[in-house]
């Protein structure tokens, strides 16, 4: 499983352990009852029943809808658009 950390702007001091803690980061809990979660170069949006994030577990198509694209601004006009 991978470790989920709280975005936060500010980077620390040591940029090692910053780009190894913060695979996947929790970017916004709750946008239209998806949470928002960035992992590696790319954000994902999913049902907040669904739990944390698993890689695997999106691979293998166990998530019943979400979302992925490459910016936060741009994975928000998905789901703005797909749930009008």
């Amino acid at each position: 499983m991978v470790k989920i950390a709280q975005y936060n702007r500010d980077e620390p001091k040591n940029k090692a352990n910053y780009k190894q803690e913060r695979v996947l980061e929790l970017i916004e809990e709750g946008f239209r009852g998806l949470n928002i979660v960035r992992f590696m170069d790319d954000f994902y949006a999913l049902p907040q029943n669904k739990g944390n994030f698993m890689y695997n577990r999106l691979m293998a198509g166990k998530y019943p809808r979400i979302f992925c694209n490459k910016t936060l601004v741009a994975i928000k006009e998905d789901i703005i658009e797909n749930r009008r």
